[in-house]
């Protein structure tokens, strides 16, 4: 779905980066551009104008006011008064609010070696909702602790574009992917526990071929990984889902980790789906060296 957005007709530029990150939930400037096709200087460009939408101009201008009176009359704002120092505070405050509800920025620490981060805020997402004429309901903004995840799911779209190119390759994030196996669990008529059903972290299509996406952080425990695996095994194989389901993690380390635990855990079952587990980067080099024919 995300590519729907990335040269839709009845979308301004502006909406189509909100559209897509949106899409991809916390997303680097790279992530983004890709997706457009766009060069960084555009997707900086067109955050900072998002960002730049709430901002009441008298905030802005009392703002830029006081700097050059504490800048003037004592050179450092700790030396200010405390009523001035208050009066910054508060307009800092507001302005940076204002820039948030559209478009948050996440800094990873140091450490992490990743670039600045965005998503959306609450009146980014609500104008999202409006543009696809869902009903409001709550608006959750996406938890900064949970960048992790995103950014690795989308460094898989990434490398699945650049080594499949956008053309042959369909994109489904993990709410519509759910939509899709309810939809097909709807279809056989039958009874079933929806809290049940496995929720994908994504669904690619790639030259025809589907492909289930799992992207494992190294931050679930063993017993929320044998559930997860359980659940593919019980909803695939209830709607012949016979389609591959990959699982990516941060390290090899880890990827054997997981395929040691379903190891276990497919013995338990008598028909199984096919699970691979990769090193991030790795699982493009096995879907193209199959030709993504499962």
């Amino acid at each position: 779905m995300i590519f729907h957005y990335t040269d839709h007709p009845h979308l301004r530029a502006d909406e189509r980066l909100l559209m897509v990150l949106d899409e991809l939930g916390v997303a680097d400037r790279n992530h983004i551009g890709t997706v457009l096709n766009w060069k960084d200087n555009t997707v900086r460009y067109v955050i900072h104008q998002w960002r730049s939408k709430g901002i009441s101009v008298e905030d802005r201008d009392r703002l830029e006011q006081l700097k050059k009176e504490i800048q003037n009359k004592w050179g450092e704002r700790r030396e200010a008064p405390a009523e001035v120092r208050r009066e910054y505070q508060t307009l800092s405050q507001s302005i940076q609010e204002a820039r948030d509800a559209w478009i948050r920025i996440i800094r990873p620490t140091r450490a992490a070696k990743r670039n600045n981060l965005y998503t959306l805020g609450v009146k980014g997402i609500q104008y999202c909702r409006q543009i696809i004429l869902e009903q409001q309901g709550t608006v959750k903004e996406k938890q900064d602790s949970h960048w992790g995840h995103y950014v690795g799911l989308n460094d898989i779209l990434l490398r699945l574009i650049q080594s499949f190119g956008c053309e042959k390759l369909q994109w489904y994030g993990s709410y519509e992917a759910t939509s899709y196996l309810f939809r097909s669990l709807d279809h056989l008529g039958e009874k079933y526990d929806r809290k049940k059903v496995i929720r994908p972290d994504a669904l690619g299509v790639i030259d025809g071929q589907m492909v289930w996406f799992e992207y494992d952080n190294d931050t679930e425990w063993t017993q929320q990984i044998e559930k997860k695996m359980r659940e593919y095994v019980e909803t695939l194989t209830q709607i012949q889902d016979l389609n591959p389901v990959l699982w990516v993690a941060p390290s090899q380390k880890r990827a054997t980790d997981l395929q040691e635990v379903w190891e276990y855990i497919r013995e338990e079952f008598d028909v199984i789906p096919k699970m691979y587990f990769f090193e991030a980067g790795k699982e493009i080099d096995w879907l193209q060296s199959i030709k993504v024919s499962a």
